[in-house]
């Protein structure tokens, strides 16, 4: 593989960690009271920033505000997707459980939730390519700078 190839895939796998470790921080951030970003500056334990705002905090401020509205439109986009995910997981355990088991009902169930996870993945593949086109290649490549190989080769398929 040549070396434009290996930097893209590494850009794109840092954006897809970015979009996931995002995607958690604005779950738990839109569960939690919000605080401004003063009184979190001032107190000085505060606590570590979560790997999206260490990459976040990178970049210039439009395009630090720019990836978390993407990634909280990825995140409200996926929500329904995810929540019918779990309830497959759930039925496909309870046929696995089951005394008889019904093997059309598994594959069936486990096709649909293959076709749910193409769509989550198709969404955040279009959410990295959106974040991704607005940055610049230094900007790209300081994202990819803070995550180990064993981060970017995570998600990677054998």
């Amino acid at each position: 593989m040549d070396t434009s190839k290996k930097t893209i895939r590494c850009v794109t796998a840092a954006l897809v960690l970015l979009m996931a470790t995002g995607q958690q921080a604005h779950a738990q951030q839109a569960a939690t009271p919000a605080k401004t970003h003063a009184a979190d500056a001032s107190t000085s334990s505060a606590a570590p920033l979560s790997p999206m705002d260490s990459v976040l905090a990178r970049l210039p401020a439009d395009k630090a505000s720019m990836c978390k509205d993407i990634i909280g439109k990825l995140t409200a986009k996926n929500a329904g997707l995810l929540s019918q995910s779990e309830k497959l997981r759930q039925e496909t355990t309870n046929i696995l459980l089951a005394k008889t088991f019904n093997e059309t009902d598994y594959v069936a169930k486990m096709e649909e939730l293959g076709k749910i996870g193409l769509q989550m993945r198709n969404n955040t593949i279009s959410a990295v390519a959106a974040i991704a086109s607005k940055l610049t290649a230094e900007e790209r490549a300081q994202i990819v700078a803070i995550f180990t190989p064993a981060q970017l080769n995570a998600g990677k398929q054998q």
